[in-house]
C-alpha cells in the first residue's frame, strides 16, 4: 500500500475512533481524499457508544477546521442537510456540526442553518435547543425553558447541559442576568435550583430475599435490586435454584443475577451454560465466571486463550497466574470485532496491576489503538500517565482527542 493510502485508512480508522490521531494527519496532509473521508464523517456519529461517549460534533469541527475548507464543507453539509428530505436518517449531527462551526467562524453565513435548525419538529428541536442557545445565545435559552415547561418532569435533564453552553458563551456577565430573571420567571429560577441541586436521601433499603427469589423464578425480576449486595447464604439458595433449572429461560435471570454478585462454591453451573446457543444466556453466564476463582474456571480460560477468543482474558480477573501476559498477548494481537476489541480492553483494564511494568506497558500502548471507545481510551492513558510510561507520541495525539478528558490528561 502506497504511504498516503497507508495515511487515509489510518485516518478514516482515527476518525470512527475519536483519536487524535486524525488530527495529526489532516494537519500533515489536507489532501482531496482526507476532505472526503472527513465531510463523510460529518453526516453520521461514528462514536462507538452514541449515548455515552462526549458529543463528536465539536471534535469533527475542529477537524473541519484543520481542514483548511470551513467555507467549501459547511456549504457542502448543508446543501445536504436542505435535501434531506423525508429520509429516516438522524439529521442531528450534521446540524450540530455546523451549528459549531458557525458559532467559531462569524463570517459564515447562518441563514439556511437557522432555517434547518427550525424545520425539525417540535421534539427534535427541543433535543437541538443546545444549538440554537450557542448560536443565539440567551434569548434561545428562554425559549427552550418555555418549551420543555410543560414536561419538565421528563426532559428537565437536559436544561442542566443548556445552562452549560449558555455560560460557555456569554461568560461570567450571564449570571447577573440569570439571578435578575429568576426572580420574576419560574423556569429560569427552576433552571438554577436544579444546576445546583445533588442527590440526596437515605440509601434505598435492599428487596426482602423472598421477594427477589420470587422475581427470579418467575422471570419477572427488576435490574435494579441485582446489583444490591446479598449474603453468601443467600445466594447460595439461588445457585441451588440456578442449578435446578432445566431451559435457557429459566437460566437467564439467575446468571444475570451472578453477573453482578460472585457465585459462591462449584461454578460448574455456570460453567454448563457458557456455550450456550442464546446470546445472553451465553454472555451473562461468561461473565459470572470471571468473579470466580476456580480452577475449573482457569482451566476454561487456558483453553479458550489459545483458541485466541477475546471473552476467555476476562476469565483471568479472578484466575490470573504470573506469565499469563504470554497467553494473552496473542489475543491482543489478533483480529477481532470492536464489540470484542471493547470487551478486551475492560477486561485487560481490571488485570493491568497483575502485569508486570515492561508487559503492563505493551498491553496498554497495544489496547490505545485496539479500543474502539473514547471511554477506554481514556482510561489505556491515564493508565500509562500515572505510570509514567506514556509515549510522548501518544500524548501528542491525545491533545486533539475527541474526549475533552483525555485531551485534559496531557493538557499540561
Amino acid at each position: 500500500m502506497a504511504p498516503m493510502n497507508k495515511d487515509l485508512t489510518a485516518f478514516k480508522a482515527a476518525l470512527a475512533k475519536g483519536s487524535g490521531r486524525a488530527m495529526t494527519l489532516m494537519i500533515g496532509a489536507k489532501t482531496a481524499g482526507f476532505v472526503t473521508a472527513l465531510l463523510e464523517a460529518c453526516w453520521i456519529n461514528p462514536a462507538f457508544d452514541r449515548q455515552c461517549e462526549a458529543d463528536r460534533a465539536p471534535w469533527v469541527a475542529s477537524l473541519v477546521q484543520a481542514s483548511g475548507e470551513v467555507e467549501d464543507l459547511f456549504g457542502r453539509i448543508l446543501a445536504g442537510v436542505e435535501g434531506w428530505g423525508d429520509s429516516e436518517e438522524d439529521v442531528q449531527f450534521p446540524l450540530r456540526v455546523l451549528s459549531h462551526l458557525a458559532a467559531r467562524h462569524p463570517e459564515l453565513d447562518r441563514t439556511g442553518l437557522l432555517a434547518a435548525l427550525n424545520a425539525q419538529d417540535e421534539e427534535d428541536r427541543i433535543l437541538l435547543a443546545d444549538q440554537f442557545i450557542q448560536l443565539n445565545g440567551y434569548p434561545a435559552f428562554r425559549q427552550a425553558l418555555a418549551q420543555i415547561g410543560p414536561q419538565w418532569d421528563e426532559d428537565g435533564w437536559m436544561v442542566e447541559d443548556w445552562l452549560k453552553v449558555l455560560r460557555e458563551r456569554e461568560g461570567p456577565a450571564i449570571e447577573a442576568v440569570l439571578r435578575a430573571d429568576a426572580l420574576t420567571d419560574d423556569f429560569v429560577a427552576r433552571a438554577l435550583a436544579g444546576s445546583d441541586e445533588s442527590p440526596s436521601g437515605p440509601p434505598r433499603e435492599p428487596e426482602p430475599f423472598e421477594s427477589l427469589r420470587e422475581g427470579l423464578r418467575s422471570g419477572q425480576y427488576r435490574w435494579g435490586p441485582l446489583g444490591r449486595p446479598r449474603a453468601e447464604a443467600e445466594r447460595r439458595l439461588l445457585a441451588e435454584d440456578l442449578a435446578a433449572a432445566d431451559d435457557a429461560k429459566g437460566a437467564l435471570p439467575y446468571l444475570r443475577f451472578f453477573a453482578r454478585q460472585p457465585l459462591p462454591g462449584d461454578p460448574k453451573v455456570l460453567l454448563r451454560w457458557r456455550n450456550d446457543g442464546d446470546e445472553k444466556v451465553r454472555h451473562f453466564a461468561r461473565v459470572a465466571m470471571e468473579k470466580v476463582d476456580h480452577w475449573a474456571v482457569r482451566a476454561v480460560a487456558l483453553e479458550a486463550l489459545a483458541a485466541l477468543e477475546p471473552w476467555a482474558v476476562g476469565l483471568l480477573r479472578a484466575n490470573y497466574r504470573p506469565g499469563d501476559y504470554a497467553l494473552v498477548e496473542p489475543v491482543i494481537d489478533s483480529q477481532m470485532t470492536d464489540h470484542q476489541a471493547h470487551g478486551l480492553v475492560m477486561d485487560l483494564l481490571h488485570i493491568r496491576d497483575r502485569l508486570g511494568p515492561d508487559e503492563r506497558r505493551e498491553a496498554l500502548v497495544k489496547l490505545y489503538d485496539k479500543t474502539p471507545c473514547s471511554f477506554c481510551r481514556r482510561d489505556v492513558v491515564s493508565a500509562l500517565s500515572k505510570a509514567g510510561q506514556l509515549p510522548r507520541w501518544m500524548a501528542e495525539e491525545c491533545r486533539y482527542d475527541a474526549d475533552p478528558e483525555t485531551a485534559a490528561l496531557v493538557s499540561g
